[in-house]
């Protein structure tokens, strides 16, 4: 297999959670733990760190991967993951680097993505058909969609689907997107998508592996899973 890359996307003035991408688990900030654990898989040729923010950027040369200036407009609340992943093609280009046949878009505020799951999501490119991988986890039965209701004025309860089945065994295994999001070069560039189709998925074995950290109750949480868990 041709070059892999990983491509960390870390902004500044996120809103619900001010700096979350330099806020600590342990002894390390999120961006920190992520180059950690792309390192320790070992499968990357090359590690990105894309940022508007220059102590972000400070703290990816300390950990001695390549850093991109990101220009504010491609650095806004509704701004496309897709324009982060050109933006940084073209600097590949501008850069004299061989463009890689597969990118990894890493998120920092996903403490608990392991070296294992990147080469979980890797292997599935062996699959000529995959264009892009995703991370998955299964739905909890309190969330599963034949659970969803509506509420009318008097709070009287409407189910959403009809002849639900009352036995969670009976219900039919779903799963929501977790947090590793890989595509091939080609395929982006042909669909401008980083979930370019056909899209393969592998299942997250714990569900705080797919844990993303967008409120402060996520913070909290992580810590604890951390405090019980010092080695992860």
């Amino acid at each position: 297999m041709k070059k892999v890359y990983a491509l960390i996307t870390a902004r500044k003035n996120s809103k619900t959670v001010k700096n979350k991408n330099i806020l600590k688990i342990g002894r390390d900030t999120l961006i920190g733990r992520s180059i950690k654990t792309l390192k320790k898989s070992k499968i990357f040729e090359e590690i990105f760190l894309s940022s508007d923010s220059n102590l972000y950027l400070k703290i990816g040369e300390k950990n001695k991967i390549k850093t991109i200036i990101r220009p504010k407009k491609f650095s806004l609340d509704n701004t496309p993951s897709a324009q982060v992943v050109e933006h940084f093609l073209n600097f590949l280009t501008i850069s004299n680097y061989e463009t890689p046949k597969i990118i990894f878009i890493v998120q920092p505020t996903s403490p608990f993505v392991t070296k294992e799951n990147y080469k979980s999501a890797l292997n599935l490119f062996s699959n000529k058909k995959a264009a892009s991988v995703i991370s998955v986890i299964k739905t909890p039965h309190k969330y599963h969609y034949e659970n969803q209701r509506t509420l009318d004025n008097e709070n009287k309860i409407k189910f959403k689907f009809k002849n639900t089945a009352s036995l969670r065994q009976m219900k039919k295994e779903t799963f929501v997107h977790g947090n590793i999001f890989a595509v091939r070069t080609k395929k982006f560039l042909q669909q401008k998508k980083i979930l370019a189709k056909p899209i393969y998925a592998f299942k997250l074995k714990k569900n705080w592996h797919a844990i993303d950290i967008d409120e402060y109750e996520d913070l909290e949480l992580s810590r604890l899973i951390f405090k019980k868990n010092s080695k992860i």
